[in-house]
């Protein structure tokens, strides 16, 4: 066919010449057409999925729960922010009931005499006048424990001398029929002594009786006031403070033994009440170097002494450098009696000096049943937030006791010496408290 004819066919068969050729161009082209448009399609449907992703993000959050655990991916809307604030409010509650609650067992029935002594509007006149009225009440409330625990001591020595002189003159002149200054044969000696023994034991048994422990005036220890010298409002509140530690030990003495007579309680006699980091207060209303309690991390060995205002830390202008080891040393269990029974010991709570309450020691030196020793330890933890830190055990002559006049009843006795780590709230110590024993605190 010649190139006339060819084109002569093409024209008249343009449309499928057309055809023809977009086929062959399309077997060409495509491939390579279809590579670009595809990567361009996953492109925008990576954009279009990151925004998706940012859109889900802005319509969920990540919530904590506030019962703890970990946080959730949830929708914020008005249901769940009513909920959250429901429940919120609801722990907070909880939170501030339990904080009262605290606050009301930590407190109890203490409250602070002479209030407006402690003032900061108390003028000249009251300060010449409520000293002494505040320490005349001081007195009688110490001397109320003594009522509320039934205490007592142990008959005169000169009345029971007296009794029993005119005993043995009864005996003598109705028994044996003879004049009091008489000889005696063995066998009537013999039946005099047991006579006198047997009184005896019955006057000291019969006044045993009659009161719940053993306990004196002397053993509250309850501070000496001096005219001439009046103690500051620092001080006093301090002795004030001193009391609210005594009354709170010796409550859980009332409850452990509960009413019972001093044959059968528990706690028999208590022979010493000392109470260790109260603040002194120098006669300018300023804070006085005083022994310190020292904490478990201060030494790597149990010792005595050292710092300054004794609320768990040292707040003297130039405290003493102290280095501290890579991990706190344990306390090695050695007895009060073996460290000496002086001054505070290290405490094995690590509770650091803190802003909401301060710690004070007590030692307690006590004849006690000896079986009961484990309720009568449990007894002062449930009657407030104290610790037993220390303790030493010995056991005591009952023979020797009688002959001192002390009738301890039939159980085993041995004197128990405790030292207890008490907690005091600052929530309501501080309502009344003086500047200088604030300052005392680091308040």
């Amino acid at each position: 066919m010649d190139p006339q004819q060819i084109f002569t066919w093409v024209k008249e068969n343009i449309i499928l010449v057309v055809l023809l050729v977009a086929c062959i161009g399309a077997g060409i082209g495509l491939p390579m057409f279809a590579a670009s448009w595809s990567e361009e399609v996953q492109q925008s449907l990576n954009k279009r999925t990151q925004a998706f992703s940012e859109i889900d993000n802005l319509y969920k959050s990540s919530v904590t729960p506030l019962s703890g655990g970990s946080a959730k991916k949830v929708v914020i809307n008005r249901e769940l922010v009513e909920k959250y604030r429901e429940i919120a409010n609801m722990l907070r509650d909880d939170a501030q009931r339990v904080i009262e609650q605290a606050k009301q067992h930590n407190q109890k029935e203490s409250t602070t005499m002479y209030a407006e002594l402690f003032s900061e509007d108390v003028t000249r006149a009251q300060l010449e006048t409520l000293p002494q009225q505040f320490y005349a009440k001081l007195q009688s409330e110490y001397l109320n424990l003594l009522s509320d625990l039934n205490a007592g001591s142990p008959l005169d020595t000169d009345t029971l001398v007296q009794v029993l002189e005119e005993s043995r003159v009864r005996f003598m002149e109705n028994k044996l029929s003879k004049p009091v200054d008489a000889s005696l044969t063995e066998e009537q000696h013999t039946q005099l002594v047991r006579f006198m023994t047997d009184r005896r034991m019955s006057m000291l048994r019969g006044r045993a009786e009659e009161f719940g422990l053993y306990l004196d005036k002397e053993t509250l220890g309850i501070p000496e006031f001096e005219a001439k010298n009046r103690p500051n409002v620092g001080t006093l509140f301090t002795w004030q403070w001193r009391y609210w530690v005594v009354a709170d030990v010796l409550a859980a003495i009332i409850e452990v033994n509960g009413g019972q007579s001093e044959l059968t309680a528990p706690v028999k006699r208590i022979t010493k009440i000392e109470v260790l980091g109260l603040p002194i207060i120098g006669g300018d209303n300023k804070p006085e170097q005083s022994e310190a309690i020292p904490q478990q991390e201060d030494r790597p060995q149990p010792s005595r002494g050292g710092g300054a205002m004794g609320m768990g830390g040292d707040t003297s202008k130039n405290p003493p450098k102290r280095e501290k080891p890579d991990k706190p040393k344990r306390d090695k269990g050695r007895t009060n009696s073996a460290r000496g029974d002086n001054g505070p010991v290290i405490s094995f709570t690590n509770r650091e000096k803190s802003t909401l309450f301060d710690t004070l020691q007590v030692r307690m030196r006590m004849v006690v049943s000896t079986v009961r020793i484990p309720t009568i330890l449990d007894s002062f933890a449930q009657n407030n937030f104290a610790t037993v830190i220390d303790i030493d055990l010995k056991p005591v002559n009952k023979f020797t006791s009688l002959e001192d006049g002390f009738d301890y009843g039939a159980e085993p006795v041995s004197e128990l010496t405790v030292v207890l780590e008490t907690v005091w709230l600052r929530a309501w110590t501080v309502e009344q408290m003086p500047e200088s024993v604030k300052s005392a605190l680091g308040i």
